[in-house]
Parts: C-alpha cells; sequence; structure tokens
C-alpha cells in the first residue's frame, strides 16, 4: 500500500509555536511580492484553491464560506438598518461577496494593498464572484488606521477581516484603532473583528478582548470552525454601543433570514444562535477587569 505522505511538496504553515499545519500543493498557481507582503496561490487536491499570505494561509476555496458567511451574517441579521456597511481589510472578496447578499446601500472597502485584490480577482474569482464590480461598491487603496483616522462617515456595519496581528495587519489591533472604530459606527451599529484561534492564540484574545471592553459599551465574542484555521474554533469579536448580541430575538432574526431567502452553505438560525457559546476558559476571560 503507497504512502500517502510522499507528496512532491508540502506547504508548511509556522504560524504558532510548537504546531505546524502541512498542506500539499499539487501546483503552483501564482507567487510574488507586494510592496507590503508575499502573496501565493496553490492547488491542493481536497482543499481547492489556497490563499496564502506571508506564509500564514488566509482561505481555502474549501471551507471559506464558514469564515466569510459568519464574519457577515450574524451582524447584518442583527441590526435594525444594514444599509452602509465599511469593510476594512478582505482584499480576497470574500466578506464583499457575502454582504451583497444583502439590501445594502453602500459598502466601502478599504485595504491597504490594491495588488492582492487584482491578484484575487485574477487567480481567485471564485471566492469574489464579481462583487467588486457592483455599483454599491466602492474600493478604497489605503490604510485602514489611516482611513478611520480621518474619515467622519458613520457605518451601521463595520467588519474588519484582518490578516494576523503582524506585518500590515498589525495595526489593526491597537486600541486606539479599536476606539477609532468605535467613534465611527452608526448609533445602532455594531463592528465585527477576526478574533484568531484561542486554543493557539490564547494572548491575542486576552488582547481583543481588553480592547473591546475599553472601545465599546457592549462587547462579546462568537465562534465558527474553519477547519484550515487548525487548533479549534475561531472566535470572532464584536462590539457596539447600542446593540447587545447576547440579547437578540432570536424570533426577528429568524423571520429575517427567511424573508431574504438566501442560497447560504454554512450559516443559519442554528449556527447562528450555537455559535455564542463560549467555554468556560474563555468566558472568565471574557469577564476579569484586566
Amino acid at each position: 500500500m503507497a504512502n500517502k505522505e510522499k507528496k512532491s511538496d508540502w506547504f508548511v504553515e509556522e504560524l504558532h509555536d510548537n504546531y505546524k499545519l502541512m498542506v500539499s500543493v499539487s501546483s503552483l498557481i501564482y507567487q510574488s511580492k507586494t510592496n507590503y507582503q508575499n502573496v501565493k496561490i496553490f492547488q491542493n487536491e481536497s482543499l481547492g484553491k489556497v490563499l496564502v499570505l506571508d506564509e500564514v494561509i488566509q482561505l481555502t476555496e474549501a471551507d471559506e464560506v464558514n469564515y466569510h458567511e459568519m464574519m457577515v451574517h450574524v451582524p447584518l441579521f442583527s441590526v435594525n438598518i444594514p444599509k452602509k456597511i465599511l469593510i476594512i481589510g478582505g482584499a480576497d472578496g470574500g466578506i464583499l461577496r457575502e454582504v451583497l447578499k444583502h439590501p445594502v446601500d453602500t459598502v466601502t472597502l478599504v485595504d491597504i494593498d490594491g495588488e492582492v485584490i487584482n491578484i484575487c480577482k485574477k487567480y481567485l474569482p471564485s471566492i469574489s464572484k464579481n462583487s467588486f464590480n457592483d455599483s454599491r461598491v466602492k474600493v478604497i487603496i489605503e490604510d485602514g488606521v489611516n482611513f478611520i483616522s480621518k474619515s467622519s462617515e458613520k457605518f451601521n456595519v463595520i467588519i474588519v477581516d484582518s490578516t494576523d496581528p503582524f506585518g500590515p495587519g498589525e495595526v489593526l489591533f491597537s486600541n486606539d484603532f479599536y476606539n477609532k472604530i468605535s467613534n465611527s459606527l452608526a448609533a445602532e451599529g455594531i463592528a465585527i473583528f477576526q478574533g484568531g484561534v484561542p486554543f493557539l492564540q490564547e494572548k491575542q484574545f486576552k488582547k481583543m478582548n481588553n480592547n473591546l471592553k475599553e472601545a465599546f459599551s457592549l462587547h462579546g465574542f462568537y465562534f465558527v470552525t474553519v477547519p484550515t484555521y487548525s487548533g479549534g474554533s475561531m472566535a470572532i469579536g464584536w462590539g457596539s454601543n447600542y446593540l447587545d448580541l447576547n440579547d437578540l430575538d432570536n424570533s426577528i432574526i429568524e423571520n429575517k433570514i427567511i424573508k431574504s431567502s438566501l442560497d447560504l452553505k454554512y450559516y443559519n438560525l442554528s449556527m447562528h444562535t450555537s455559535s455564542f457559546g463560549i467555554s468556560e476558559n474563555l468566558r472568565k476571560i471574557t469577564q476579569r477587569k484586566k
């Protein structure tokens, strides 16, 4: 019997200390370096196309929908008026694709690396599905912190689809940035943040919890399982100065979901409500004063 591990090429992700993720490379589709980061796209027999930035997997075609649907539909089905949306990051277009399934008026996408947007449009069209061509979309190539610092606009939903807290994404995890996001929310708005995998990134989880607590009147986390982001469930942080996602009428959300008739693969009412379950060790972290 053949040893299936004898692949000609493997991509090895070393994001975490003492823990590696290995994914076989069937073929290399694209590789380059932008002004900000290294970009690689390769094919895997099980996962489809895989997007890598600075040697860290960002998404695969097989399970990106889990992350993108939960980042978008939980907040957009929760707010009363999801009309004006801001996405910071999200160069691959997955968040944008899901936002545009809702009757939004405008979507502003701000990303520091315009080259990655163009690369993903060309080599990963299955992710954005031409979302960048929608007339409701405005793309701004700029550092997210700079944009939010000088913008006077107010948004109903702000989604921060960041990379991990190093390189160009590091500034998106600062306390100052969270305060500016809070000030940019409309009166009943909500902000959503990628929170990493707490089992392997507990320090990041603690820092995000403290930032959320200081910047917003209400905050918390919900969780999503994305197999490629190994190490357990991924945390998604949320902050609002009006809306408590832990105390919403599920029947109202259910009616919105039914009325929308969206074609979804991961998100539904059951996933929405169950995603707010939190393990005891993480609950204790969220309740600490510091």
